[in-house]
């Protein structure tokens, strides 16, 4: 009995989906962090950025067969999304983006990652502005 639990904690804890963000495109810079690099090269934090806006981005990846098989294209490329969210808030650069993924009630369904199993993966970030400069492209 205690292989077959050992066995079904394996198999259950595969479930999930992978995907990758890519932002290579994007015309305005990202940043992970609370710093970004400025036009001239040099490196803008805190007291040199102004908040304009906020990055939100949401979709759901979805796989099978323990993540072997994606169902959609695994790179989710966000560029036009940084781009479209920037420019609409007037801003020049994302700041503290993070990417969160948790699972779906789906996931509890699955037959141990046989069937389609899916992802909520939750993108946030700061739009921001060089502090006391009218907003151009960094």
């Amino acid at each position: 009995m205690r292989n077959v639990l050992v066995v079904f904690a394996l198999l259950a804890t595969a479930c999930g989906a992978r995907s990758y963000i890519s932002a290579g495109d994007a015309t305005f810079p990202v940043s992970l962090s609370s710093a970004v690099q400025g036009p001239d090269g040099t490196v803008l934090v805190g007291s040199d950025l102004q908040t304009v806006g906020a990055f939100r981005l949401d979709y759901k990846k979805c796989n099978m067969l323990w993540t072997l098989v994606p169902l959609f294209f695994r790179t989710e490329d966000i560029s036009d999304e940084i781009d479209e969210q920037v420019r609409r808030a007037h801003g020049e650069a994302v700041i503290n983006l993070t990417v969160q993924s948790s699972a779906t009630v789906w996931n509890v369904l699955t037959l141990f990652g046989v069937l389609p199993d899916c992802s909520n993966v939750r993108i946030r970030g700061e739009i921001v502005i060089r502090r006391g400069l009218a907003s151009r492209a960094l």
